[in-house]
């Protein structure tokens, strides 16, 4: 549906969280409690959240930065 976010399109299975955590647990299972992987999957889950924010962002490759970096000259 429209509108929709893809952890809400998905139901609590977001497949891209689900391969990242796969990841972690392939790389440090043996060091992690069900604590960490909460923490874990939290994490994820606030990250992919807002890189889905970011990307709605209506933004044109052609748009200037909302500042420009001006050097320190001493003056």
């Amino acid at each position: 549906m429209m509108g929709e976010s893809m952890a809400e399109q998905q139901g609590d299975k977001n497949p891209v969280a689900e391969q990242l955590m796969a990841t972690v647990e392939a790389r440090y299972g043996e060091r992690l409690d069900d604590k960490d992987r909460a923490i874990i999957r939290a994490g994820i889950a606030r990250n992919l959240a807002n890189t889905e924010a970011l990307a709605a962002y209506p933004l044109a490759n052609g748009d200037e930065p909302g500042s420009v970096f001006r050097a320190y000259r001493g003056e």
